[in-house]
């Protein structure tokens, strides 16, 4: 995540829309680190869930706007406006009625990703063509990709965390270690790639 965020800080400028990148994983950090602090001080026992409630919708607002500016399709553009705006207006009745701060938004978690990936498919198949640069040297490949294949990933754990951490507690040892950590390297390491494919070419002549 350090990587990732150091590198958005880098590159930030160089393309359109980038700028939402070190907002996103700064305040995925600040976010994690308040928690850790919370469950510390207050009571280690504890699940410090509150700013996940605040986080979501603000990390799904910067990837919409991210896409929205770097989309050339209308049609799209205008399905990422309809998610966002029914999204922010949904978000905060299922943070009242469906959970509680003290619980994990797992809801409004699944619905965001699922909408995320949705936008990353669109935008990954209607992704213009440059016949001089490679699909592969391009930022957006990746971060379509990292989304992906994250948000699908993280679906079972998420819809299932009230739960398991209810019913199962001992099994949280284990089971984020494997998907939810796995997950989330996989994320950033996918989006550094996507970052250092703006490190120009070095151009070599022959006299």
């Amino acid at each position: 995540m350090i990587i990732a965020f150091a590198s958005s800080l880098v590159f930030y400028k160089k393309e359109k829309g980038l700028k939402m990148f070190p907002l996103i994983i700064g305040a995925g950090i600040v976010t994690e680190l308040i928690r850790d602090v919370l469950r510390f001080v207050l009571d280690n026992e504890t699940k410090q869930y509150a700013l996940f409630h605040f986080y979501i919708p603000f990390e799904f607002f910067c990837i919409c706007f991210y896409f929205y500016l770097i989309c050339e399709s209308k049609r799209i553009q205008l399905f990422i406006s309809v998610s966002a705006v029914l999204f922010f207006l949904s978000s905060p009745l299922m943070s009242v009625f469906l959970k509680t701060l003290n619980e994990f938004p797992s809801v409004q978690y699944n619905i965001s990703g699922l909408l995320i990936t949705i936008i990353s498919i669109m935008v990954l198949i209607n992704l213009p063509v440059k016949f001089d640069v490679s699909i592969y040297r391009r930022p957006t490949f990746w971060f379509c990709i990292a989304f992906s294949i994250f948000y699908p990933g993280q679906f079972l754990l998420n819809g299932y965390f009230s739960y398991i951490e209810k019913n199962k507690p001992l099994v949280l040892e284990s089971l984020p270690r494997i998907l939810y950590f796995g997950f989330n390297y996989l994320l950033y390491i996918l989006i550094t790639i996507g970052f250092l494919c703006l490190i120009p070419k070095r151009k070599y002549f022959i006299q």
